[in-house]
């Protein structure tokens, strides 16, 4: 894995439960499947690493929780490269943010 603690430590804000985060994204498989994540990464319970293959973006999204109890959402490119941050993200809309970026290709969406 070439995205190391030393790039992910500067996002990270506040300790959560990466499971109960990971049931949420869960919580739509096919949705979830479709990323085709797969490496998962609980980074000292402050950051959850998803290494990721979908339809727009390949590399990892790195889901953190900041101090005001809203998501973070962070594109990181296979070298661990920032491309793009979202932040403010309620739980209940998390995955569709994720998929948004990631897979969502919206002449599939009914």
């Amino acid at each position: 894995m070439s995205v190391t603690l030393e790039i992910l430590k500067p996002f990270c804000e506040r300790e959560f439960d990466p499971n109960e985060t990971l049931q949420v994204l869960r919580h739509n498989q096919p949705m979830y499947w479709s990323w085709g994540v797969s490496k998962l990464v609980n980074i000292d319970n402050k950051g959850l690493l998803m290494k990721v293959n979908g339809h727009h973006h390949k590399g990892y999204v790195f889901v953190t929780l900041g101090h005001e109890d809203l998501y973070k959402v962070h594109i990181l490119s296979t070298h661990g490269n920032l491309k793009q941050s979202f932040d403010g993200i309620w739980f209940d809309m998390l995955a569709e943010v994720i998929d948004n970026r990631i897979e969502r290709i919206k002449d599939y969406v009914i």
